[in-house]
């Protein structure tokens, strides 16, 4: 995955607690993203519910960080601007900006939907909430870390783009992928990476060596539970549905 190429991103937040923040809303000027580990020195831990949808926001306390340059600013999010003047009447002594705002900078897109493309998630996500990526319909490919281990319902509804999924661990790392691929319901190709580089790479047909040999015991019991169908050919290659 790329580094981000945009100059400058936003991101909407809820806390979960002091240390750990629930990502809501992501705004760039390009289509690919990695989401940061850490915003506003707290752990990204969750993509919220419809996170890359263009859906309504939860009614928390909403944050926002802004990065740009390489420089961060971070304060309270509104939805409306009338309601932006009410906290700053009221001497509120941080930052406030209102979606209102963010919406009408000409070079922000809110990444969702047709605008998103490629997606690297931090190593600390734990959690994708349902419908996270729902109607991503031009969403290719997606990175994640082996500490994800919950994904929501219909989280890649109608991403039917979706052809590549990179798992950032080795093939025999205990990882989220089960769960993963129980809500894709379409072939993709899936790759293990680790930091010296490609570890396998599994397109919507798993390659073993032609000597024969089986696939490991993790992975023929993550196909054994209706998450896909495994089918032994002639050439020693595993297909997948």
């Amino acid at each position: 995955m790329e580094e981000n190429r945009a100059e400058q991103l936003f991101f909407l937040w809820e806390k979960i607690s002091e240390g750990e923040i629930r990502l809501l809303r992501v705004f760039g000027e390009q289509p690919v993203v990695t989401v940061p580990g850490f915003i506003d020195g707290r752990c990204v831990q969750e993509l919220g519910d419809y996170c890359f949808s263009r859906r309504k926001l939860p009614e928390n306390e909403i944050r926002y960080s802004r990065y740009c340059g390489g420089m961060w600013e971070s304060g309270l999010s509104v939805l409306k601007d009338k309601e932006k003047k009410d906290r700053i009447s009221s001497e509120q002594e941080e930052n406030i900006v209102s979606l209102e705002t963010i919406e009408r900078d000409g070079k922000l897109h809110e990444l969702s939907e047709k605008y998103i493309k490629e997606v690297q998630l931090p190593a600390d996500i734990v959690k994708i909430g349902s419908c996270a990526f729902y109607n991503c319909t031009k969403m290719e490919r997606i990175s994640v870390y082996p500490k994800l281990v919950e994904v929501g319902s219909d989280a890649f509804m109608n991403c039917l783009n979706l052809r590549s999924l990179r798992m950032c661990a080795g093939v025999e790392e205990p990882t989220g992928l089960k769960q993963l691929l129980a809500q894709i319901k379409w072939q993709v190709e899936v790759s293990f990476e680790q930091d010296s580089g490609l570890a396998s790479r599994f397109p919507n047909k798993i390659e073993f060596a032609r000597s024969g040999s089986r696939p490991p015991a993790r992975w023929r019991s993550c196909c054994s539970r209706n998450i896909m169908r495994a089918m032994m050919r002639s050439d020693r290659r595993i297909f997948l549905n």
